[in-house]
């Protein structure tokens, strides 16, 4: 390639078949002459070349012989074929930003998926069951986070109704503390998934609804049962016993407002020795006195005791012995015990020196002397006199200002159970 004097640059036909395949005129023959001269890479508009003004000349030449007789004359040029073209320099193309579209790298790179572990796992903590759930389907390292076993040992699920994949997917997750009050459970919930529950410490099912069947399945699965609430439950006889005969570790047990029976009562009572709570007020079938004798004698260690809504079945020879058998006694609710007189206070005041906790709302035969007795106790914190304001309330609120009146709507025992799950 040559330059003249006056800026036409010659070039033979290799730099020329070059040249126009670099402009996108020709096909590009990759030879290797054109391969050291020019990048695969590189563009036309890059090769710095804005116009191509092809000129040709005559001059002397070599022509073919083959071809001389063949070729009119009139075609045939004497001279080389020249080509010129226009060497200043092209502008540079407008540069236009290319548009980055979201890819799966970079929806990975954003902050949250840098997180250490430990703080995502703090993160999921303060979720709910079914957000946990919902976040292990964002991908798999969430998934495997989202089912950190520290993240279900407790499952509260209340006042929910499963159907049969939700309930079974909390059951295999195999929690130490599980609640499934006021929810319903599906009728067809495999009993072979509900019976692997060998973690479970603590059982919530107040008003729930639960079969036997579904019941025994997790109570057979639930050896180490500590804590078991099944009040206003349809359960029976039949689930109350295989519990006394399986969790020999019970120490908290509640069947308030159920249809259990005295027998059952009793069973439990001798095969749970180290119950240190029993709830069993408003039952259909209050406890009798032999019976309330029975589980005093079988378990010497109860703290927490419910027997209120027993109207007229207690009487003051069984509040008495109960007083002198659990001298431990810390919380006692006997509302609407109406039987109660002066007489059964006089035996608490007598035997239970670590009483907290006294209920004996709407107990309208017991008088003003025996509430100041009871309220002068060293220990007693607090009283419930719900129902008594005309004749009782007015009097302990004088001698004992100490203390807190009807500070728990619910019965104490009820409310010391809640105190302790929300500490858990």
């Amino acid at each position: 390639m040559e330059a003249t004097e006056s800026g036409i640059v010659h070039c033979d036909g290799v730099e020329l078949r070059a040249t126009l395949a670099a402009l996108g005129l020709l096909p590009i023959n990759w030879d290797a002459t054109y391969a050291m001269t020019r990048s695969p890479l590189t563009t036309p508009h890059d090769s710095g070349m804005r116009e191509v003004a092809l000129h040709r000349t005559s001059s002397q030449s070599s022509i073919d012989p083959r071809y001389a007789s063949s070729t009119p004359q009139s075609t045939m040029v004497d001279e080389p074929t020249q080509f010129v073209w226009d060497t200043k320099p092209a502008p540079q193309p407008v540069s236009r930003p290319t548009p980055v579209l979201a890819s799966r790298a970079s929806v990975g790179s954003t902050p949250i998926q840098h997180l250490p572990n430990e703080v995502l796992l703090l993160i999921f903590s303060f979720l709910k069951p079914k957000d946990k759930l919902a976040c292990a389907l964002v991908c798999r390292r969430w998934k495997q986070w989202a089912f950190d076993p520290s993240l279900w040992q407790r499952i509260m699920v209340d006042g929910l109704e499963f159907d049969q994949p939700a309930a079974l997917s909390l059951l295999e997750r195999q929690p130490n503390v599980l609640s499934f009050r006021q929810s319903k459970l599906p009728p067809s919930l495999s009993l072979k998934a509900a019976s692997a529950q060998s973690a479970l410490h603590s059982l919530d099912l107040r008003d729930s609804t639960i079969s036997d069947a579904q019941f025994c399945a997790i109570i057979q699965g639930a050896p180490n049962l500590v804590e078991l609430d099944i009040s206003n439950t349809p359960l029976t006889d039949k689930s109350v016993m295989l519990t006394g005969q399986v969790c020999s570790g019970l120490q908290s047990f509640s069947a308030c407002m159920s249809d259990i029976s005295n027998d059952a009562i009793r069973f439990v009572a001798s095969h749970c020795p180290q119950l240190h709570t029993l709830a069993v007020g408003w039952m259909t079938r209050p406890l009798t006195p032999e019976t309330i004798e029975v589980v005093c004698r079988a378990c010497p260690d109860l703290k927490q005791v419910d027997i209120s809504g027993s109207q007229r079945v207690l009487t003051d020879d069984a509040l008495t012995k109960l007083a002198q058998q659990l001298a431990g006694l810390q919380v006692l609710d006997l509302s609407d015990c109406y039987g109660l007189t002066d007489e059964g206070m006089k035996a608490l005041v007598k035997n239970c020196k670590q009483l907290r906790h006294l209920a004996l709302s709407r107990c309208h035969h017991v008088t003003v002397a025996a509430m100041k007795s009871i309220a002068r106790m060293p220990t007693l914190e607090a009283v419930d006199l719900f129902g008594c304001y005309t004749n009782v309330y007015p009097h302990i609120q004088a001698v004992c200002s100490h203390l807190r009146i009807n500070s728990s709507i619910l019965s104490p025992v009820h409310h010391m159970a809640l105190s302790a799950q929300a500490l858990c």
